[in-house]
């Protein structure tokens, strides 16, 4: 039976209220930066989008890699995209076959690079850390919630669904096709009201936009979720391959109090 919203539709019908080698220098060029005392961002180099195959061979995101398992994350890689302010991706060669007799690569990112989860001490000063989640944390009975929604539109609290059985509202917005395009960057988000009903009925929330709240807000969505340590997924791909009700794992990288992490993220219908 389909999963009623407040609104009365199904969850999948639309519902919304509208030796070694140093690192490489980064870039100090590119668009001013949104996040509070951050550094502007450095030039975008976008990546080329590439089409999705349709009999899920690739291991591309938001396709079985050769199985039941469906990727549900951005490659990281570099000149991917990166959130204003934020560090760039980049690797270098730490060592290599000729000079050392193998390859090791070293990699910069940040804890909120690409496919990742925020934890609470992300914007609230005594919030949890990604550590102090147990790993059960990132297993989730998921429900879809197909979202229509435009750039820059709020998501409101009437696409929440009642679903008692679940753990992780996923929103779909499919703005995840514009992924490597400047106009990722003007893309729907949680209105205040929609994130604290989510709070308050004990979801988690993943999104396939760069995030929650809009570029240049006052995180007030990532507070009402974070201070109720319920755990935000952000920059999802490929959530139109899953199922209205299908199983989630999210695991992050074991990171000691740190306040988030890349996550390879995986549905399985």
């Amino acid at each position: 039976m389909p999963l009623e919203t407040d609104r009365g539709s199904d969850v999948r019908g639309r519902g919304t209220d509208r030796g070694s080698v140093s690192p490489p220098e980064q870039p100090s060029d590119g668009r001013n930066g949104s996040r509070p005392g951050i550094r502007p961002r450095p030039t975008f180099r976008p990546r080329r989008t590439v089409e999705r195959d349709p009999v899920g061979t690739s291991g591309r995101p938001g396709e079985p890699s050769g199985g039941p398992v469906i990727d549900l994350s951005h490659p990281i890689e570099p000149g991917m995209p990166t959130f204003p302010g934020d560090p760039i991706v980049e690797t270098w060669p730490h060592a290599t076959i000729d000079a050392t007799g193998f390859n090791l690569t070293a990699i910069g990112l940040s804890s909120h690079t690409g496919t990742h989860v925020d934890a609470p001490s992300h914007v609230e000063p005594d919030g949890k850390s990604i550590s102090e989640f147990p790993l059960e944390r990132f297993r989730y009975d998921a429900v879809v919630v197909d979202c229509d929604a435009g750039g820059g539109d709020p998501i409101g609290s009437g696409a929440v669904p009642k679903a008692p059985s679940a753990d992780l509202l996923l929103f779909q917005t499919e703005w995840d096709r514009h992924w490597g395009d400047e106009q990722y960057w003007t893309y729907p988000y949680l209105s205040v009201e929609c994130a604290r009903e989510c709070a308050r009925r004990g979801f988690d929330v993943g999104i396939d936009a760069p995030s929650v709240d809009p570029e240049g807000a006052d995180l007030r969505a990532h507070h009402e979720l974070l201070r109720a340590d319920r755990l935000i997924i952000e920059n999802l791909t490929g959530l139109e391959a899953l199922s209205e009700r299908p199983t989630v794992h999210a695991f992050p990288l074991p990171l000691a109090s740190v306040d988030g992490s890349p996550v390879r993220v995986v549905g399985e219908n």
